[in-house]
């Protein structure tokens, strides 16, 4: 079991609830026999009797977002019990067993992951853990007096692919590669992104003699496929994840790679009846929204989520 003092620090991209503008959100207090419970944490309050080291007995934990939280503690004299869920209490019903670990999981929750860490009556923190790691003291003697929670999100992964004048749907791509065939003068007719989330895509193209489609949703294709239509332009929107930004970028025959753009600039020119022959695409963290948001530190260093273009130096 590791521990380490109070002041250590949570070296996670951090993307807290208030900043994702989804209902992705965790609220969290804790029992203790001479205080009783506790008020309401938000994400990265500590909640327990830090001072009087008074130890918990039961915690509670109220997740709003996509999938579900599953908890499970393990008590004095009873061990590992059967874990509970959003909203319900882990620990003794009694208010009387003191809680020596415990362990946390976000399930059906793709990208989004939970981290604790626990105060011991010993004065100590425990390592950070994540997604059911266990935290705590089980086989010693010590017991838990607060504990504090981070929710983070992991980097966007996005795949995606086209449709290509005499070749059909080209394999799937990831993360800035090219799709497509610069220099062949082979034109793009469709494109096709897959992105599972957080966070959602939205796509539209210009196309030949039917100017702007409509818009469509990240896994629908957009664009035209087996009808020898030209795109000329896409757009492409990032939704529902502060912080970061879709970017991208298309070769025109003849003119070449074009300049990267962003959250549903034009890649292209639209009516100017010149062909897409490829486009590259990545989402990717803000410089300047995560230094002034998120506390980096070690471990996921920002050089790693760094995005490709001075393009994302926000203003």
């Amino acid at each position: 079991m590791g521990v380490s003092s109070m002041d250590q620090p949570f070296d996670i991209p951090l993307l807290y609830s208030a900043r994702m503008g989804t209902n992705q959100n965790i609220r969290y207090r804790s029992f203790s026999a001479s205080n009783g419970w506790n008020s309401w944490s938000k994400i990265g309050e500590v909640t327990g009797q830090m001072e009087s080291k008074d130890c918990m007995t039961c915690f509670q934990i109220i997740y709003s977002g996509t999938g579900n939280i599953v908890m499970q503690c393990c008590l004095e004299e009873d061990g590992w019990l059967s874990p509970v869920h959003n909203g319900e209490t882990c620990g003794d019903n009694n208010r009387q067993k003191r809680i020596k670990a415990v362990r946390i999981q976000l399930v059906s929750s793709p990208g989004y992951h939970v981290f604790y860490r626990l105060l011991l009556n010993s004065g100590l923190w425990t390592d950070w853990k994540r997604d059911y790691g266990v935290a705590g003291d089980t086989e010693g003697n010590s017991f838990v007096v607060a504990f504090q929670i981070q929710l983070t999100i992991d980097d966007p992964r996005v795949l995606y692919r086209a449709y290509i004048q005499n070749h059909g749907w080209s394999s799937f791509v990831a993360d800035n590669q090219i799709v497509g065939m610069n220099g062949k003068g082979l034109r793009l007719e469709a494109f096709y992104v897959n992105y599972a989330g957080p966070g959602r895509l939205l796509l539209q193209a210009y196309v030949e003699n039917v100017g702007w489609m409509k818009e469509v949703s990240n896994n629908v294709v957009c664009g035209t496929e087996r009808q020898g239509l030209r795109m000329e332009s896409i757009r492409i929107r990032l939704l529902n994840l502060e912080g970061y930004h879709v970017i991208y970028c298309v070769c025109i025959k003849k003119a070449g790679w074009q300049p990267w753009v962003r959250d549903g600039e034009d890649a292209g020119v639209a009516g100017s009846g010149e062909l897409i022959e490829a486009i590259r695409m990545r989402i990717a963290l803000c410089i300047v929204c995560c230094n002034k948001k998120r506390k980096l530190g070690s471990r996921y260093s920002l050089s790693r989520l760094r995005p490709l273009h001075s393009l994302l130096t926000c203003k």
